[in-house]
Formats: C-alpha cells, sequence, structure tokens
C-alpha cells in the first residue's frame, strides 16, 4: 500500500490493517516528505499503530516533531516521544536521543556521557549510525575516556556495513597508525571502498594515495583527478576537511 492508495479509503477501514503494513505507509511518506496528503496519511496510520503500542510509531512521531513533517515542528515534543520509542528499544530512537543529547536537542543542556550510553545501546542493536557515532565518541574523547582502539573497533563494525564515512575514518586509522597497526595498502583499499559508497570526500585521500604511492603504484594523473573532484564537491559543501571525526544523527 502508498499513501495515494489510501485516498479511497476510509480511516476505519484501514484500522484493521496490521501494524507492519501500516509501519510501512509512513516509511514510505518520510521517503517522500513533499506529498502534504501523504504527510496527513502517515500521520493517520501511526496514530493507530501508537495504539497499538508500536515504538516505531513512536519514533516516526519524534521524527515528524523534529522535522515538521505534517505538524509545527517542536524539538521537544521530538524528544518526547523519541524518548518513548527509546524506551521500547527502537534502535533508530536510541541513536536519535544519543544525537539529541550530544547536541542539547530538545533539553536544557547537551551531556555528552548520556549521548555515549544511547550511541552504545542502539549500536549495539546493530544501528549503523549509533556505530559510527559510537566510534567517534572513542576517537574524541566525548562521555568516555578516549580510546583509539575501541574507535577503530566500532568504525569497523560500521564499516562492514559498508558505511562510506566509517570507511573512510578507518582508513585514516590504518593510513596514520591511529588505534590499529599502520597498513597503507588496506587504508589505499578503505579509501577506494568509501568511495565506491558514495562518498564523495574519500576522493581526496584516494587521489593523495595515487598521487603518493601510498599502499598503491604511483599514477599522479589519475591522483590529481580525483583530488579535484573532491575540491570540486567541498567548495559546494564548504569544507576542506579530508576527514569525518563529527558524529551524525
Amino acid at each position: 500500500m502508498n499513501s495515494s492508495q489510501l485516498d479511497s479509503l476510509t480511516i476505519e477501514a484501514i484500522r484493521n490493517f496490521p501494524t507492519p503494513r501500516l509501519e510501512r505507509l509512513f516509511d514510505e511518506c518520510v521517503q517522500n516528505p513533499a506529498k502534504i496528503q501523504g504527510a496527513r496519511h502517515a500521520l493517520i496510520a501511526a496514530q493507530i499503530c501508537l495504539a497499538r503500542g508500536s515504538p516505531h510509531a513512536a519514533a516516526f512521531m519524534g521524527h515528524a516533531y523534529f522535522t515538521g513533517f505534517g505538524v509545527k515542528k517542536d524539538l521537544k515534543l521530538a524528544r518526547r516521544w523519541y524518548s518513548r520509542a527509546a524506551k521500547q528499544g527502537h534502535s533508530q530512537a536510541l541513536c536519535w536521543m544519543g544525537y539529541a543529547s550530544e547536541y542539547g536537542i530538545g533539553c536544557a543542556r547537551r551531556s555528552p556521557a548520556t549521548a555515549f550510553k544511547f550511541y552504545l545501546a542502539a549500536a549495539n542493536k546493530k544501528n549503523v549510525t549509533a556505530m559510527f557515532n559510537l566510534a567517534q565518541c572513542f576517537h574524541e574523547g566525548k562521555g568516555v575516556e578516549s580510546d583509539p582502539k575501541l574507535a577503530v573497533f566500532w568504525w569497523r563494525k560500521a564499516a562492514d556495513y559498508s558505511d562510506a564515512n566509517a570507511l573512510c575514518n578507518l582508513a585514516v586509522a590504518y593510513e596514520n597508525a591511529l588505534g590499529t597497526r599502520r597498513n597503507r595498502t588496506k587504508a589505499f583499499k578503505l579509501y577506494q571502498a568509501a568511495y565506491d559508497a558514495g562518498d564523495r570526500l574519500a576522493g581526496w585521500n584516494l587521489g593523495r594515495c595515487y598521487v603518493e604511492g601510498i599502499g598503491v603504484e604511483q599514477n599522479i594523473r589519475v591522483g590529481r583527478r580525483l583530488m579535484m573532484q573532491f575540491q570540486s564537491v567541498a567548495s559546494r559543501a564548504g569544507s576542506n576537511s579530508h576527514r569525518r571525526l563529527s558524529g551524525r544523527e
């Protein structure tokens, strides 16, 4: 079922739909946020699922209030709904609560220690974004004592799911012996994997490897081409950084 199919259906009719079917509906609507009618349908489906105790619906309501999707944006209400879902063990909600605690979203102050606990809980439920953010906590000493080896451990966990950011940071670790033995061949392969996974900023490090012959036979022409591509992307993004050292929502 998609949002357009719901047009001809009454609320009473969809009350009998199974919860997974309704959850797919509001997931689809989130992927198409420009559809105003879709937002209304998603909120109806979410309310029905909430009455059934669905943590996924609570997380959706958190997303709705955080982004202003079909409702007036309200960070405190977003936090309240995400907190409800997190208490039910919803991995995405746990990760968002970590992000909100780290940056003080919907609350009076930041709490890196609380953020770390939420990220750890979400990462243990195989939430890839939480794995990456947890690695950043260990890398930067946010909410926990800095531990390069554990940073590498969690970057590797996220990289196992082909997370482009984690692949790039893991490559940086291997190249510079951060929490692991230096292995420039592996670093090159990871930069390549990050680039192939869609991280165009990884192209800078990949290009540098070719220019300097790091972990690969030197090829200045290929290296410069990749670095020029990065400069084009970075200029649009307003950044010259070739590492990702901050977490993400």
